[in-house]
């Protein structure tokens, strides 16, 4: 698949590239209207959740609370 710039906004086409990347761009969206944060932030607290998780003991199947 290719990745799309735009132009302007520097921001990738999600429909062009690939159907799962729209996906998560619109749940982005729908965190930071929840947390009523803006679009850096999301991806901030997605930054963190992930180191978070890579610190975490690897135990059971890998997830918290179903190992």
């Amino acid at each position: 698949m290719r990745w799309i710039l735009g132009r302007r906004s520097g921001q990738i086409e999600p429909s062009l590239v690939d159907p799962r990347l729209g996906e998560l761009q619109a749940a982005k969206e729908i965190l930071a209207e929840i947390f009523r944060v803006r679009a850096g932030e999301v991806e901030e607290m997605i930054r963190s959740r992930m180191a978070e998780e890579r610190a975490l003991p690897k135990a059971g199947c890998g997830r918290r609370g179903f190992g």
